[in-house]
């Protein structure tokens, strides 16, 4: 059994801003002092502490008046605290701390404060479920009695003295747990019923689910395998488009390879057309000298042959020359006969003699003209018989010329041909090449959308098993629900009865303990009355001690029956309880059930 070890207060009523700790033991039963020495505001804080919310019972019209005021020499505070020490030892509050377990309560002056419990925030109800698993009631009056209530007692007539002591004891309590739970009795009857109700529509329906469970599977099976072919028929189609691909990449890659050796090709031929033009260049150059040199020959032979004809008019003049000068010669010769005949003429003779020398010198020299224009004409045969020859040279030469540059125009034409022809062939590959690249990157996009439907469909298939899965473990924990729903029926079935007959045996042994307290009441009122009338005899000191005895047998007797009233009270509680789970686990099967008419629908 618990009790407060100690009180501390600090800014309560009259305490001040000091800390005021009050300590107290097991047995502990009143406070006690001169008037003003503040046993009231001890109580106050008691009932503070513990969570009363009526002001008039700790003396207070608002509760900043239970917020020390000041005095003289002392200035008022701001919040008022006080922390209650309960004793632990029996573990009987849940989280003590090794024996001890503390709630406290504040106030701050302006409004504001709150609770502790163990020194962490708590909510009022926090702390009043934590007293009630100790059985303190701040509200009641069988945990401490307030000053003046004693004499009250003793000023009550006997119908509210019996109200007291049955709430002293707790019987109104008792009596009122005792409606609440035939109340949940019968509700729970009632919605045991519905249930049963409900239960039977629901293995109905699970009937009807199982029908169409096992048709969505056969669905799912059919399914599976579309869609198991229609991945198969994609992943056939990837396949051929990377087949596809690959002899295009591979025509691409010969392609690439034609039109490289037709380019080299076209290179090497206008190379070659270089090389070509640059010699029919030379030729043509070459030709062009020769003309001119022909040319040049021509005019030598022309000038010769002017020259020869110049010579043969000079050689026949020379031989007139000649043929005269010898006509001369003789006239001479014959003169000079005759002057030798005469041999008067002397001077005449001298004369004639020196015009023959003359004319012999004469004759000498076209003689020589002669030879030398013989020698002249044999050389211009010469050099005539020599043009002549290098005439026809160069005319074969240059014909010879011409045909090659004829040829090599020829040639060139057909390397132009071949050149046109190749870069045709070059530009019609370039296209058939740029046609592939695009059948290529058309492809490439097919494969990729056709990889991205492909991850698309197994990732469907996927989401699909992962349904089928957890379809069939939802549908394993709803027969698992199902069977527990059955099994929690029968518990809940056997709890039921076997809570009616512990009610009804309660109900039994309640009214047992009614009429025994009853009779304890008639018979503590009788003995009252006896000891009124015997104390007024002296002489009757054994019957008083008689009488008292039997009293302090009857308080014995209240005492037990009220200690059974709490175990009384133990029992109704933890039936409230299994009724609060029962409840709640109706509530839930209730919400299995609503779950499982959804997965129906």
């Amino acid at each position: 059994m618990t009790y407060i070890k100690k009180i501390s207060m600090s800014g309560f009523k009259s305490f001040g801003d000091r800390t005021v700790t009050v300590k107290l033991s097991s047995g502990f039963t009143c406070i006690v002092g001169p008037n003003g020495a503040g046993k009231s505001n001890i109580i106050d804080a008691l009932c503070f502490a513990l969570g009363r919310l009526s002001k008039k019972t700790m003396r207070a019209k608002s509760l900043e008046d239970l917020i020390f005021a000041g005095a003289k020499g002392k200035q008022q505070s701001n919040r008022a605290m006080v922390t209650l020490h309960f004793d632990n030892s029996e573990s009987v509050f849940p989280g003590g701390n090794e024996g001890d377990f503390t709630i406290s309560r504040s106030i701050k002056r302006g409004g504001g404060g709150g609770y502790k419990m163990n020194g962490k925030k708590a909510t009022r109800q926090q702390i009043l479920s934590a007293l009630a698993a100790a059985n303190i009631d701040p509200d009641g009056s069988n945990q401490f009695v307030l000053q003046g209530k004693i004499v009250e007692l003793t000023h009550m007539n006997a119908e509210d003295r019996r109200k007291f002591i049955e709430e002293l004891i707790g019987l109104q309590k008792y009596d009122e747990m005792k409606d609440a739970t035939m109340k949940e009795l019968e509700k729970a009857e009632r919605d045991l019923g519905q249930f049963e109700a409900i239960f039977k529509e629901v293995s109905s329906q699970l009937r009807k689910v199982e029908k169409e469970k096992n048709d969505a599977i056969a669905w799912r099976e059919l399914d599976d395998q579309i869609n198991q072919y229609y991945a198969q028929l994609i992943s056939l189609k990837i396949s051929k488009l990377q087949k596809e691909e690959e002899e295009l990449d591979k025509k691409i890659e010969e392609s690439s390879k034609i039109i490289e050796e037709l380019q080299e090709k076209i290179v090497r031929q206008q190379d070659v057309l270089k090389q070509e033009s640059l010699v029919m260049e030379n030729i043509q150059k070459t030709v062009s000298e020769k003309e001119k040199e022909r040319e040049e020959i021509n005019e030598g032979i022309t000038q010769l042959k002017t020259e020869l004809s110049s010579n043969q008019t000079t050689l026949n003049l020379a031989k007139k020359s000649i043929e005269k000068l010898n006509q001369d010669k003789e006239k001479l010769v014959n003169l000079l006969m005759v002057l030798e005949e005469g041999q008067n003429f002397d001077s005449l003779i001298e004369g004639v003699s020196k015009e023959i020398s003359e004319k012999e010198a004469q004759i000498e020299e076209a003689k020589n003209d002669v030879e030398k224009s013989q020698q002249n004409q044999a050389e211009l045969d010469v050099k005539i018989k020599n043009s002549e020859d290098e005439k026809s040279n160069l005319k074969l030469e240059i014909s010879s010329l011409k045909q090659q540059i004829s040829s090599n125009k020829a040639q060139i034409k057909l390397h132009k041909a071949t050149i046109k022809k190749n870069e045709e062939k070059k530009k019609n590959l370039e296209l058939e090449l740029d046609k592939l690249k695009g059948e290529a990157e058309s492809i490439e996009d097919a494969i990729e959308a056709t990889k991205k439907i492909e991850a698309e469909i197994r990732k469907k298939i996927d989401d699909l098993k992962n349904r089928i899965s957890e379809e069939n473990k939802n549908q394993i924990d709803l027969e698992n629900s199902i069977n527990s729903i059955q099994k929690e029926k029968s518990d809940l079935n056997s709890k039921l009865s076997d809570l009616q007959s512990t009610l009804s045996s309660l109900n039994t042994e309640i009214k047992m303990n009614n009429e025994t307290i009853s009779d304890l009441k008639k018979k503590k009122a009788e003995t009252e009355i006896k000891i009124k009338e015997l104390s007024k005899d002296k002489d009757t000191e054994e019957v008083i001690k008689e009488l008292i005895k039997e009293k302090e047998n009857i308080i014995k007797k209240i005492t037990d029956l009220k200690n059974k009233s709490k175990n009384e009270d133990s029992i109704y509680r933890e039936n409230e309880q299994n009724f609060e789970l029962l409840k709640l686990k109706q509530n839930s099967i209730e919400n299995e059930i609503i779950d499982n008419n959804g997965k129906i629908s």
